[in-house]
């Protein structure tokens, strides 16, 4: 059986267009939520003694390698992704995705007071698919950003509030 956060995780992972016709008008927010999520995942890399690893990684196994996700939402992911043009890096990170969220739902992670890592990641998916990554580089149709270190990222301000309203304006400025 599939836990609560896991389910839920899963069915938004599911539900995601992976090559909407639509995703070159949400680019700008698209990423301004990379830019998010390598800030919070610099924060939880530094935390938990990951930095090495640092963007994508799993975070989960840093703070408790016994627990992962349930078999069958991993092979329902799987078989969703196996047919979509998503590269292996979009792969691991949904992966990274339920095994977060098994660790939330098992309750015996004690985690600190640290925003969510991957809801910037899991919405700018929703928002228009994924990305490509490498050389220092992250694209998207496109655009291009820089990684940087961790260091770099590791800012006390959000880079955007996950907000719809606040995302479809900064698209219609772009």
């Amino acid at each position: 059986m599939v836990s609560s956060n896991q389910g839920s995780t899963l069915r938004r992972l599911l539900a995601i267009d992976w090559n909407p016709p639509a995703s070159l008008d949400r680019t700008r927010s698209r990423a301004k939520l990379m830019q998010e999520y390598l800030r919070r995942s610099a924060v939880w890399a530094q935390e938990l003694d990951a930095t090495r690893e640092w963007p994508f990684f799993d975070l989960a196994a840093h703070v408790d390698t016994s627990i992962r996700a349930n078999p069958q939402a991993l092979d329902a992911l799987k078989s969703n992704l196996e047919s979509k043009t998503t590269g292996t890096v979009v792969f691991e990170t949904c992966e990274s995705m339920l095994h977060w969220s098994a660790l939330k739902d098992s309750g015996h992670a004690v985690l600190p007071a640290l925003d969510d890592p991957f809801e910037p990641l899991i919405v700018m998916y929703e928002r228009g698919g994924g990305f490509t990554s490498g050389k220092g580089f992250i694209d998207f149709d496109g655009l291009s950003m820089p990684v940087r270190t961790w260091r770099d990222r590791l800012e006390p301000v959000p880079a955007v509030l996950i907000d719809d309203t606040v995302l479809d304006e900064l698209d219609k400025e772009s």
